[in-house]
């Protein structure tokens, strides 16, 4: 099978392209899958995938120009048995790569069935594949996500933080909140170990924190001795210390796909342009935002739009509206230590706190959830 995931490169893309190429194996289990990402994506998480057999790394740009003289493409096979492309979920491809998807569409055929990514929601026919909604992505950490930090040995609580992605500042909560979030979460749990992860730009095919440069999280770490210094180690070294953890808290980011990926439950800070919509089976709790235009993407707020990517806030991501939170998320924590607490448990009470809330009802995205087909 070949999959084209090759438009963006973000994190969270990347962990769909595994999702999908693990809920195909999951119902064939021979099945060899041909992955194909964009040449900024971290393909090491892929090739980390037992579900992937193969990576090829594109430009998508660059192929809409060169066409079929393209040498990435000469190195990939024309015929596969199946043939899977990523189905923009707002329409066609952008203009710029539009006609990189219509290469892609002319050059590699089928021999059993070809189609969308969306596909997998109807049922088989044809010659489709079957795909398991219930698979889980399960990384291969290598050696080098081990190493020795002061949260392995902890007996207590251990929280991994993550405090932004690579949106504009107003996307994330101030520096401010998190201190005292981490406060209220310690007088519930006095032996709670926090470690702050992140990155700060020098390695753009992980992760980047760009709203929270270096020298920005050195004020938390001056301000809490006992706060784990865990930013700027990399990407192998962050994923193998937030399976270390019993959680993590962060708003919403791609890389945050990946705590579920590697055994973590995820505490989201929900607010923003999109939704949480991929959890990959494990327990969860997302602290919604008050608001009618939530998830706002393509509905946001005047007001929110001119503060994106600028020194002021989102509304929802303010210290006005976070800091009466703060009891939920103390809640959140609550739930996510409890081993009685089943990512089944987490969708049906996720769900109920949707309908219940004024919120963009139509909007909510799932991504293979366990009530996906409903």
């Amino acid at each position: 099978m070949l999959i084209n995931w090759g438009y963006y490169f973000a994190v969270g893309h990347v962990v769909e392209a595994l999702k999908i190429a693990h809920g195909y194996v999951a119902k064939m289990p021979d099945l060899e899958v041909h992955l194909i990402l964009p040449q900024q994506a971290p393909a090491d998480l892929a090739r980390a995938s037992p579900a992937v057999s193969r990576v090829y790394t594109v430009n998508p740009y660059a192929i809409a120009q060169e066409g079929e003289s393209s040498i990435a493409l000469a190195c990939i096979p024309r015929v596969f048995d199946y043939v899977v492309e990523y189905d923009f979920p707002e329409g066609p491809a952008p203009p710029a790569i539009a006609p990189f998807a219509e290469l892609f569409e002319r050059r590699f055929l089928a021999r059993r069935w070809k189609g969308s990514s969306n596909d997998r929601y109807v049922l088989p026919e044809g010659g489709q594949p079957e795909y398991d909604f219930n698979a889980t992505v399960s990384l291969t950490l290598p050696d080098a996500a081990r190493f020795a930090s002061p949260m392995n040995d902890h007996r207590g609580p251990k929280i991994a933080l993550l405090l932004a992605g690579g949106g504009g500042a107003g996307a994330y909560p101030s520096l401010g909140f998190w201190q005292r979030m981490c406060a209220a979460i310690r007088r519930e749990f006095p032996d709670v170990r926090f470690a702050l992860t992140g990155q700060s730009g020098a390695e753009r095919r992980g992760t980047y924190t760009s709203s929270y440069p270096r020298a920005a999280v050195n004020a938390l770490f001056d301000a809490d001795a006992e706060l784990v210094d865990a930013y700027d180690i990399g990407l192998w070294r962050q994923l193998g210390l937030i399976a270390e953890c019993d959680m993590l808290i962060s708003p919403h980011t791609g890389f945050s796909f990946l705590a579920p990926c590697v055994g973590t439950p995820w505490l989201a800070l929900s607010g923003g342009h999109w939704s949480e919509y991929l959890m990959n089976g494990r327990p969860f709790y997302c602290v919604l935002p008050r608001c009618e235009r939530y998830p706002c993407r393509g509905f946001i707020k005047p007001e929110c739009r001119v503060k994106y990517g600028g020194d002021d806030y989102f509304e929802c991501m303010s210290d006005r509206a976070l800091e009466p939170k703060i009891a939920e998320i103390v809640a959140g924590v609550r739930k996510l230590k409890d081993p009685s607490f089943s990512y089944e448990m987490a969708v049906a009470e996720h769900l109920e706190r949707v309908q219940k809330g004024t919120l963009r009802h139509d909007a909510f995205r799932f991504f293979d959830w366990w009530q996906a087909k409903d």
